[in-house]
């Protein structure tokens, strides 16, 4: 998903399919950090933003637990969804993601672009 696959395939990688979460770069929460990131000269792409929601959640979780003790803060990310960067959160009773999502991508040109699913 990182511009480093088409950095080292180049054309060779035109055509090349894989799934990925949907580009958080693109979700109307994250615009305010990626243009803080590129200002930094920092890339928001692949899992960066997934990255620092992920913070987000925990940091959440400590603040709702009161405590940072590991099964008070596993509690307290189950209890319900957390506002991130990427949009809300919830893990369910395992601490699985309660709302997974992965979209089939292609690259095309240096570029990659959703593949529409029917």
């Amino acid at each position: 998903m990182t511009s480093e696959f088409w950095a080292i395939t180049s054309n060779a990688g035109n055509g090349t399919l894989f799934t990925f979460m949907p580009d958080p770069v693109k979700n109307a929460n994250a615009v305010g950090i990626a243009a803080r990131l590129n200002a930094a000269n920092l890339s928001a792409e692949g899992y960066t933003l997934y990255a620092y929601a992920a913070v987000q959640a925990w940091a959440e979780a400590v603040k709702r637990a009161n405590s940072s003790d590991a099964r008070r803060v596993a509690d307290a990310l189950r209890s319900r969804s957390i506002d991130t960067v990427i949009g809300p959160v919830l893990f369910d009773s395992k601490g699985d993601n309660a709302a997974p999502e992965f979209l089939v991508y292609r690259w095309r040109d240096g570029h990659v672009e959703a593949v529409e699913q029917n």
